[in-house]
C-alpha cells in the first residue's frame, strides 16, 4: 500500500523478513528519498495487502495522522521523497 500527502509518503511493505528488509534498506538509500522514517515493524501470520495490485492513493494530512499515530509527515518536512 502506498499513500500520499502532498510530497510526504506513507508504505507498508510486506513479505519476508529479509524482502521487507532489503526493500526499506533500498529506499533509506536512494538519493531520491528524505527523512525516510521507520514507524512501525511487526510480524504478521500472513499479508494484509496481498491480494493488492500496487496503486498509490493521495490522501490528507488528517488520514495520514490518524494512520501513523501523532507523526505528522507535512511538519517533518517538504517532503519524503522527490
Amino acid at each position: 500500500m502506498l499513500l500520499h500527502s502532498g510530497r510526504s509518503f506513507f508504505q507498508v511493505l510486506e513479505g519476508s523478513v529479509a524482502s521487507v528488509e532489503a526493500t526499506f534498506a533500498r529506499i533509506a538509500s536512494d538519493k531520491r528519498h528524505r527523512r525516510v522514517v521507520r514507524l512501525m515493524a511487526m510480524p504478521a501470520e500472513s499479508r494484509v495487502f496481498g491480494e493488492w495490485t500496487m496503486a498509490c492513493a493521495k490522501v490528507s494530512n488528517a488520514t495520514i495522522l490518524a494512520l501513523t499515530g501523532d507523526v505528522d509527515l507535512e511538519a517533518a518536512g517538504p517532503s519524503l521523497c522527490s
